[in-house]
């Protein structure tokens, strides 16, 4: 949190994320955390924040128990490759978590995968 303090006062609420790739099965495989600070911040060694990739990326939004999010994956991969788009093996999970609600079974959260055209 410390980190977040130094970078800009409104980081230490940021919204979490987790980011990785899917397994043989469609399952998500996570190996990175992150945090999504507010626009103002700018990428720099100094303040150990990277920036997204740029490009186009598909999107879902999930709501539910956590054990059911490999489902959302599915049908986004689904949705993918049904527009002729090829997803790469990266995907970025951003949690929409209230900070009163602890119940498991609401968890929220956007999920994004870069995609490009599948004929590049």
């Amino acid at each position: 949190m410390e980190v977040l303090k130094e970078i800009a006062p409104e980081a230490e609420i940021a919204p979490y994320g987790l980011a990785g790739a899917l397994d043989d099965e469609g399952r998500p495989l996570y190996d990175t955390l992150f945090y999504e600070l507010p626009p103002g911040v700018r990428p720099g060694r100094a303040n150990n924040v990277v920036a997204m990739p740029p490009g186009a990326y598909a999107e879902a939004d999930f709501e539910g128990p956590w054990e059911d999010v490999k489902g959302t994956y599915r049908k986004l991969m689904r949705f993918v490759g049904g527009q002729g788009l090829r997803a790469a093996n990266t995907f970025y999970e951003v949690a929409q978590m209230r900070l009163l609600n602890t119940d498991p079974a609401l968890y929220r959260c956007r999920i994004s995968i870069p995609v490009t055209q599948e004929d590049e």
